[in-house]
């Protein structure tokens, strides 16, 4: 049974990847992410549950150069291993349209985690993300986010290569959009986990390629995103 969990686990590694690569020459703007990441438990019980703070740094880079930068700061509760709920705030320094200069943004953000158990190597998580938006110059807003990835226990080597992808979907209630305008991203990504230095498990490594689409006045616009994350997990 295993083994067809592993060889399920190629097949939809593989599938993704080749759907995602399919969709570079129908994009016109490029980007490039890096995000540095730490997880810490602050307390363990026994019952299989943890308080845990974690941090992430991100940079996004396009064709003009640096884009913006995100810093997350959350303390997420884990009841058991298929629940979690977490509490934290974003900060971000994002480059704005027409006037290119950078705002700063403030998101308080609420997360609500499941995980499926393990099934012939695969496992289901569901991430649901909600962020109240407070730009410098423009109205707050609230914005929901809903992600779906599919991880495998499959690996290879002893640099423990696993094939990972999800479908992220984003919903905004912007004070003027109107309710068609609510669902304006849509993201789609598909990339590999491994252990940079085998001798540290706590270190990981995530490149994958992504296709985000935006919704504007002219419709969906996709951009291809080559990223890298490097995760400290204890």
């Amino acid at each position: 049974m295993r083994a067809f969990g592993r060889a399920c686990g190629r097949a939809i590694g593989i599938a993704l990847a080749s759907l995602l690569v399919s969709g570079i020459s129908q994009a016109a703007d490029h980007q490039a992410w890096l995000k540095q990441s730490i997880d810490v438990p602050i307390f363990v019980p026994r019952n299989g549950g943890r308080i845990a703070f974690g941090a992430e740094q991100g940079e996004k880079f396009g064709k003009r150069g640096f884009i913006d930068s995100e810093t997350l700061v959350m303390i997420e509760l884990r009841a058991c291993p298929y629940f979690a709920l977490g509490v934290g705030d974003r900060f971000a320094y994002a480059r704005s349209r027409g006037r290119g200069e950078l705002v700063p943004e403030h998101r308080p953000t609420l997360d609500i985690k499941l995980t499926t158990p393990e099934f012939l190597t695969l496992k289901l998580d569901s991430r649901t993300r909600l962020e109240y938006r407070m730009v410098d110059g423009k109205s707050d807003y609230m914005r929901y986010r809903e992600m779906l990835r599919l991880t495998t226990g499959w690996s290879v080597t002893r640099w423990k290569i696993s094939p990972f992808a999800s479908e992220e979907v984003f919903f905004s209630d912007k004070p003027d959009a109107s309710a068609a305008d609510a669902f304006d991203r849509n993201r789609a990504q598909a990339g590999l986990t491994f252990l940079p230095l085998p001798s540290l498990p706590a270190f990981v490594c995530r490149p994958y390629f992504m296709v985000q689409h935006d919704w504007d006045a002219s419709g969906w616009e996709p951009t291809n995103i080559y990223g890298l994350e490097f995760a400290f997990k204890f």
